[in-house]
């Protein structure tokens, strides 16, 4: 869903623009978009002893709402503020046969993006706070085109899933103990990518974890 609102000519400040008024002077109103997704399953795990069959928030992409406010500037610029967070449902990296059902468990770590960012024609995107890093993605690259099913990051769909050892007793090993990516994350970040040159960019980002503690 798409909303457009004019309110006129504006001086936009964020980041520092304020001392580069070509460019911050706006065009015309935001534009706000409100998006978001339900992405259920149907998790059936069978680990030799046990089955377990459950109803699932898929982890590989899962539920949420988003928000963006974008911001046309002079001169081919945008400002862009983006909202992003997950729904708090009980994901498929959650469920273990101990745990098995879908509930509402909302904590401050569904927040998945917070972001302002300022992209140019030439001068590249700088970007401001929760969201990717460089290296988010980055190791998980899969051209079967079956990313919300399946993927390189087995943790998402099975990652709390103990394992057994020979005489059938669940050990506390996990399938995500076993099975990381070395994919980057989200954190609270600093981030620049350079502008496309032959198809090519790079981008380069510092920041840290600062939701889940205490969750």
């Amino acid at each position: 869903m798409k909303m457009k609102h004019s309110l006129g000519t504006v001086t936009v400040a964020a980041l520092g623009l304020a001392s580069l008024p070509a460019l911050a002077q706006a065009q015309e109103g935001p534009v706000w978009d409100v998006y978001g997704q339900l992405n259920f399953g149907v998790l059936s795990v069978d680990d030799g002893e046990d089955t377990n069959t459950t109803f699932i928030d898929n982890d590989n992409s899962n539920s949420r709402v988003g928000l963006t406010m974008t911001q046309a500037l002079q001169n081919g610029s945008e400002l862009r503020l983006t909202f992003e967070a997950g729904l708090g449902l009980t994901g498929s990296s959650a469920i273990n046969g101990d745990d098995d059902s879908l509930d509402f468990d909302y904590h401050r770590t569904e927040l998945r993006k917070l972001d302002l960012t300022y992209r140019t024609p030439n001068a590249g995107i700088f970007s401001f706070g929760q969201g990717s890093t460089s290296t988010d993605g980055s190791a998980e690259a899969d051209f079967s085109g079956t990313g919300v099913a399946a993927y390189v990051g087995i943790s998402d769909i099975a990652g709390s899933q103990q394992l057994r050892f020979a005489d059938g007793t669940l050990s506390t090993v996990t399938i995500g103990g076993t099975n990381g990516s070395f994919d980057g994350s989200r954190r609270f970040r600093v981030r620049y990518d350079t502008p496309v040159f032959n198809g090519f960019s790079a981008s380069v980002s510092y920041g840290q974890e600062v939701l889940s503690f205490g969750r």
